[in-house]
Formats: C-alpha cells, structure tokens, sequence
C-alpha cells in the first residue's frame, strides 16, 4: 500500500469519527480538523511524486540525447 491510500484511509476515518460525535462539537471539529490535515497530506504527496516523474522524464529524455537514441 503506497502512502496516498493511507493517507486517503486516514482522511475517511477522521470524516467517520467526525460523523459519529457531532452532538460533541469540539470533538468533531478536531476530527474535522485531522481529515483536513490527511487531505492536505495526500495531496502534498501526489504532487511530489508527479514532481518526480517528471524529473525522470526529463532525465531520460536527456540521455536519450545525449545516445542519439529517439
């Protein structure tokens, strides 16, 4: 399992418990609060790996290049 499926896992438990204690205001918004922050997290990680797939992209292309290889 990669770290966004956990991410995206936690996100649903936080909305879960949120949804389960909303006659307790302060508890909910504090679950709220962590489904926002694993949100915000998976997000945060979907773009670094797209950031490093292009890196690599590039990469390949370059030595492509550099090997007269099209």
């Amino acid at each position: 399992m990669n770290t966004t499926e956990e991410w995206t896992k936690l996100e649903q438990k936080f909305l879960k418990l949120a949804d389960e204690n909303i006659r307790q205001p302060k508890l909910a918004e504090h679950y709220l609060k962590m489904a926002a922050r694993a949100s915000q997290e998976r997000i945060r990680g979907l773009q670094t790996a797209e950031r490093k797939n292009t890196n690599r992209d590039r990469r390949l292309i370059s030595i492509r290049k550099w090997a007269n290889i099209n």
